[in-house]
């Protein structure tokens, strides 16, 4: 019995830390970041993610501007890999990020596969998101409609009033007291 007991001891220990992942070095990440491989890059982003590795923010940047040559697919999980670990860091780029998430000709580059992700990452830009805001919340409805509109609250953009209001239709109803039955009522005017 006290063998049995030994050997699940010593196998729980030797199982554990056989499934211990040690932190990878930053610079190796790095460097895995600007792979050809966009499978190997996938894998460098879920590092910087899961490891906290802030120095890969520029090159999580790059990588998502330009990705590697890959089949959709694979483009599709390196592209989700680079957006979880920006969210993952915690990564305040400022607005490096804005031209490589929604770019001036394409503001939905991103946006119309990973939403969730897209608005979390336009938050952390800043005020400079404002305009890809503005213009996404433009043919939004519904919860996107309110997501853009409360972060745009924030950041004060030409033409957010006028976007909150446009569709908005105002009844106006006149009514006059006191007036003699022999009047005529006021007529609405079109």
């Amino acid at each position: 019995m006290r063998g049995v007991v030994v050997t699940i001891v010593l196998w729980s220990a030797v199982s554990g830390s056989a499934f211990a992942q040690n932190a990878p070095d930053a610079a190796a990440v790095r460097t895995r970041l600007h792979s050809a491989s966009a499978s190997e890059a996938a894998w460098a982003a879920f590092d910087a993610g899961t490891f906290q590795i802030k120095q890969a923010v520029p090159d999580l940047i790059a990588v998502l501007d330009s990705p590697p040559a890959a089949a959709e697919h694979e483009r599709d999980y390196l592209v989700a890999a680079i957006l979880d670990a920006l969210i993952q860091i915690h990564a305040r780029p400022g607005a490096s990020l804005l031209p490589a998430l929604a770019p001036a000709d394409r503001p939905t580059r991103y946006y119309a596969r990973w939403p969730v992700q897209t608005l979390i990452l336009l938050d952390c830009v800043g005020p400079e998101a404002g305009p890809v805001l503005l213009e996404l919340l433009h043919d939004a409805t519904g919860y996107p409609w309110y997501a853009f509109a409360n972060l745009l609250l924030t950041r004060p953009q030409p033409g957010f009033a006028a976007e909150l209001l446009k569709g908005l239709k105002l009844e106006l109803r006149l009514e006059r007291r006191g007036h003699r039955p022999t009047d005529r009522p006021l007529s609405p005017v079109a």
